[in-house]
């Protein structure tokens, strides 16, 4: 990174920016009241959805979800960096942007960043010369045109133990930032701690952060030698359970489908991207993350999980399940004949082929039902035992209570048991909680407690003395819905520095879906007519809802105990104590 642009200059120049008249440059805007609509440019539609408020500045498509203000606006529609989106519009508006140097942390950052820039740069160079020949047959050889490779930006590390390091040395910088961001590695027993290139005769495959930054390598051998892989270790700014590869050049196709296609590898991601499938990133042999799945919450709900046909892969696809379930995502897995990976597939049978499997993947419930009933004879009573046992933690973990119950008759059916069987087991795993009362719980949570939460923050949007009330009664943790606890958190810290919390400023600080939930709330009509009833009638359904929670991780804790257990009487005061909260009707 150059730079970092002042606040109040980014402030300036957004203020001093029509936003009707930047977006009018790319969309036929027509006054509607006190906003603008327009078509949207982000998606085909015949009847406009795109409006555009000037006095919030503010823009939101009811078609597609896309929101944002004047600087979300111009990086989507000309695919440009935030950086670069103050830059053009300050040149537009006559301010001058003078780049100053960030905190130590940052520049200690943006250091790391160079270094590994440099280090792309210097792969990219080897592997168009003569050296790379053989690493650019092997790529050209696994059918990848010269155009993905370099937008991949592909390289290669010469059989040599310190060109790298001596390269980047001459340009400044010391061995051991070298070291810190895992280019070199200190030699064993050698005079004077020298050090020598990671990466050597390998292919590399830069890691790129969903942000367009260089955080790490992947690195594989040009022939059977081991490990075939070998890849950047943990640094400041690479934390492999936080990174998607491919994401940065797909988040976009992802938000536009409102799908993303999960795979493992790294030459999954580019051959499937390359033959037009776009919405694609891998885990890069991990298992499914909290950060991982949240990341891709910000831009779709539908997930199609693709890994390995082999034993490995079906483990990493159910070690996934427990977190993709707990956020609510629509998941299916996609199915590829055996000893055959996703970049084989497409390379050998095609893009057609790939969308039939894609079209014939299964349910994620489906497929966890499928894997349990592996090796178990259904027609013996072992056999059913053995499959309720695998399914029963699934089951409770299903969030929709619909989904639910049209799983657990699914399973009955199947495995010609009564409905009740697998309630019992249910309730035993609850804390004796009975199935209605669960799902009683669960359907009123699912219609009133996200109303609340974005009821709440959309109230504070719109005034700084309301904010300022509910923030004295709300924590960030009681929110369950991530991007209102996103929004809350942005809220508190400009009232806590006592700054503006103008919808287009706090949209700046936000990031993918938490952006477009800004804008559709103040956007949309208001959700209630009385503002104080509704206010207080909020943070009363978000309280209970919290102490709800309590209430049910003391029944799962209570129901594993035994009667003699000491901390039997005091979990049970404890939940006497939640119920006497929750009758006062309004908890705190």
């Amino acid at each position: 990174m150059a730079g970092f642009i002042p606040e109040e200059i980014i402030e300036e120049v957004r203020n001093r920016t029509d936003l009707v008249e930047i977006i009018s440059d790319y969309v036929l805007l027509k006054k509607s009241g006190e906003n603008y609509k327009g078509l949207c440019p982000f998606h085909v539609e015949k009847t406009p959805s795109f409006t555009v408020n000037p006095r919030k500045g503010i823009f939101h498509c009811f078609g597609c979800g896309v929101g944002g203000n004047v600087y979300s606006f111009l990086m989507q529609v000309e695919k440009m960096e935030f950086v670069d989106a103050v830059k053009r519009l300050a040149a537009r508006c006559s301010v001058a942007i003078p780049e100053v140097s960030g905190s130590k942390q940052i520049q200690e950052k943006d250091t790391l960043y160079k270094i590994n820039e440099l280090a792309v740069k210097f792969y990219q160079e080897f592997l168009w010369s003569p050296s790379g020949k053989k690493a650019l047959d092997y790529l050209r050889g696994r059918k990848l045109s010269d155009e993905t490779i370099k937008k991949f930006r592909l390289g290669f590390s010469p059989d040599a133990w310190d060109k790298l390091l001596n390269m980047i040395s001459s340009k400044g910088y010391s061995r051991d930032k070298i070291q810190e961001v895992g280019l070199i590695l200190p030699r064993e027993g050698g005079k004077g701690g020298g050090h020598y290139d990671r990466f050597r005769n390998r292919v590399i495959y830069p890691i790129i952060s969903h942000s367009n930054q260089i955080v790490g390598f992947g690195a594989r051998v040009l022939d059977d030698s081991l490990p075939k892989y070998i890849n950047s270790p943990e640094t400041p700014i690479y934390q492999k359970g936080k990174i998607l590869y491919g994401l940065n050049f797909a988040r976009d196709a992802i938000r536009k489908t409102s799908r993303v296609i999960i795979v493992e590898g790294y030459m999954d991601v580019i051959l499937l991207s390359q033959a037009g499938f776009e919405n694609v990133v891998a885990t890069s042999g991990t298992a499914f993350t909290q950060d991982q799945v949240r990341l891709l919450k910000r831009y779709c709900e539908e997930v199609y999980v693709l890994f390995d046909p082999d034993a490995a892969g079906i483990q990493a696809t159910l070690r996934g399940l427990d977190l993709l379930m707990g956020q609510e995502m629509m998941v299916k897995v996609v199915s590829l004949p055996e000893k055959i990976d996703p970049a084989d597939f497409v390379s050998r049978f095609g893009q057609q082929e790939f969308l039939k499997v894609i079209d014939e993947a299964k349910d994620l419930l489906d497929y966890r039902f499928n894997q349990s009933r592996r090796g178990a004879d259904i027609n013996t009573t072992a056999g059913k035992i053995k499959v309720l046992e695998e399914l029963i933690p699934t089951i409770s973990r299903i969030v929709n209570p619909v989904q639910k119950q049209d799983f657990i008759k699914k399973v009955a059916e199947t495995l010609r048991v009564d409905e009740e069987i697998i309630f019992a087991g249910l309730k035993k795993r609850s804390s004796q909680q009975p199935i209605s009362s669960l799902t009683t719980h669960l359907t009123k949570q699912a219609e009133g407690i996200s109303l609340a939460e974005k009821g709440l923050i959309k109230f504070m949007l719109e005034n700084e003395a309301v904010a300022l009330a509910i923030s004295q009664e709300i924590k960030p943790e009681d929110f369950s819905n991530p991007e209102c606890q996103d929004v809350f958190k942005v809220i508190i810290d400009l009232l806590v520095q006592k700054k503006s919390i103008a919808p287009d400023r706090i949209v700046d600080l936000v990031e993918g879906k938490t952006k477009d939930l800004i804008t559709s709330l103040l956007l949309q009509k208001d959700f209630v007519i009385d503002k104080e009833k509704s206010i207080s009638g909020y943070i009363r359904k978000i309280k209970e809802n919290v102490l709800n929670k309590r209430k049910f991780e003391i029944q799962q804790v209570i129901a594993k105990l035994k009667e003699d257990d000491d901390r039997l009487l005091d979990l049970q005061r404890q939940y006497q104590d939640l119920d006497r909260q929750i009758s006062k009707g309004y908890p705190q």
